[in-house]
């Protein structure tokens, strides 16, 4: 499960301050120095805890703990190593400068990400042509820049990347990386004019995997983490540009398969466990449209739907009113909760965190009884597959 699109329904919702489990509050002058935004990868094995701060011109690398300094490490070499590599000068990749024993700056990359091209050809209706052409460009731009070979070759320290992986399969294509990046989704591809600046190439492997297996990834990320956005104009589906990139649905199964490694690979194993906790919390409209279709048959339902408050969707909010306003949202409130309360059996089974998906092909009125329900009985993510 990709964690990005639960948060982005959290934030969208207005249920932030309901789900955080902790808050950091940074107090300090406003000095010119300060981080714009920071982030920290702590869901990894501690040998990957690292930081990210963003300033105003650089982002700086920072290893959390003494066991990730070798991580650090290695990321400036990958950039050495692609830098040095990368043929001809379409493609490029800075090196970062060293700042402590544990921390490296990046100057930032000019232009916008491959990712924010692609947003904006589907933010308007949708321009397929321009947003096949801008992945299909980035292929080819690979293709010739990137030293590749012609075989699979598996480095036997990686072996673990091939568990449970129908070697064939992976070894029927005819490029292969000389040493596989396996970063370059298009959030970390910037385009400025007709050159590309490659960042955050943390993951550099001595084997030799298929050239595709990198776009796979580059493809299946940007669909998972910007599905929401893309909802309203979503032209087209994450086989048909496999299709255009000659990634054959055998062939994308077994780079699942790949990835799922390498996510093991990274991760900590407490994470793993709760992501599979979590995930064990989801149903579909087939689980829970029946419930709220009883509660929208209710005829109570009828005198609750002119309430100000429901047609605002804030029924649940602090208000200050007059004692007429206030009366009105009480009431509103009590046979709320009443047919709530009296529908609980039906609602024990979606306790706790429920990740409800396809939400938005529910009926208007089905989506404000789930967020009311939401707001009084556990908490929803919605989400849209």
């Amino acid at each position: 499960m990709d964690e990005t699109l639960v948060y982005e329904n959290i934030i969208k919702n207005r249920m932030y301050e309901d789900t955080a489990n902790s808050f950091l509050v940074i107090c300090g002058e406003d000095t010119q120095d300060k981080p714009i935004f920071s982030s920290a990868s702590r869901e990894r094995k501690r040998k990957y805890w690292v930081k990210t701060d963003i300033y105003k011109d650089c982002v700086i690398k920072l290893a959390l703990v003494h066991d990730a300094v070798e991580h650090i490490e290695r990321l400036k070499a990958n950039h050495e190593y692609l830098q040095s590599t990368l043929r001809n000068d379409i493609i490029n990749c800075p090196v970062p400068k060293k700042l402590t024993e544990n921390s490296l700056a990046f100057e930032f990359a000019a232009g916008e990400s491959l990712a924010e091209q692609l947003l904006e050809k589907l933010s308007e209706g949708g321009d397929r042509d321009g947003y096949l052409n801008i992945i299909k460009n980035f292929a080819e731009s690979l293709a010739c820049c990137y030293e590749c070979t012609e075989e699979l070759v598996i480095a036997e320290s990686e072996s673990w990347l091939l568990d449970g992986v129908d070697i064939d399969v992976i070894a029927s294509t005819d490029k292969f990386m000389a040493k596989s990046s396996i970063d370059l989704i298009f959030s970390n591809v910037y385009v400025n004019g007709e050159k590309l600046t490659l960042i955050d190439q943390e993951w550099l492997f001595e084997s030799c995997l298929p050239l595709k297996f990198a776009l796979f990834r580059a493809v299946y990320y940007f669909y998972m983490s910007d599905y929401v956005k893309l909802r309203n104009s979503f032209k087209v589906t994450m086989e048909e540009v496999f299709s255009e990139l000659s990634i054959s649905a055998k062939e994308a199964e077994e780079y699942k398969k790949v990835d799922k490694n390498f996510q093991s690979y990274v991760l900590d194993e407490d994470y793993i466990a709760a992501l599979r906790r979590y995930k064990q919390n989801s149903y579909n409209l087939g689980q829970i449209l029946p419930v709220l279709d009883r509660f929208y048959a209710d005829e109570r339902w009828a005198s609750i739907k002119t309430s100000d408050y429901y047609i605002a969707d804030d029924v649940f909010g602090y208000h200050t009113g007059t004692t007429n306003q206030i009366a009105e949202l009480q009431r509103t409130q009590k046979e709320l909760l009443q047919i709530i309360d009296e529908h609980r059996n039906e609602l024990d089974g979606f306790r706790q965190l429920l990740l409800v998906e396809s939400y938005n092909t529910l009926p208007d009125g089905r989506k404000k009884i789930l967020r009311i329900i939401n707001a009084v009985f556990f908490k929803i993510v919605q989400i849209d597959r």
